[in-house]
């Protein structure tokens, strides 16, 4: 089963996390580490202005959830990293 690793699937996990960061202040960030369908792991902040953070792979790709094109590329991205193509 191929995971759709979009930013509306992160932020959608990362909401019920919001209500714990409220009280840090408006340039707090809440990250969580999820496992990609093949096991790897991924870590996704968001900070209180929509700016996506991902870390995967010793490298880290961001976008704002409201810059479309930023946040398909990194969801490329670390989809190719969840799932490399079969030999």
């Amino acid at each position: 089963m191929k995971v759709v690793w979009s930013p509306l699937v992160f932020s959608l996990a990362l909401a019920g996390l919001a209500a714990f960061a409220a009280g840090c202040g408006p340039s707090a960030s809440i990250c969580a580490s999820y496992p990609c369908a093949s096991g790897k792991p991924v870590q996704l902040c968001e900070d209180s202005d929509g700016n996506l953070s991902y870390r995967f792979n010793g490298t880290s790709c961001g976008c704002n959830r409201n810059d479309t094109t930023a946040c398909e590329a990194c969801s490329s991205a670390l989809d190719a990293y969840c799932n490399p193509p079969s030999p």
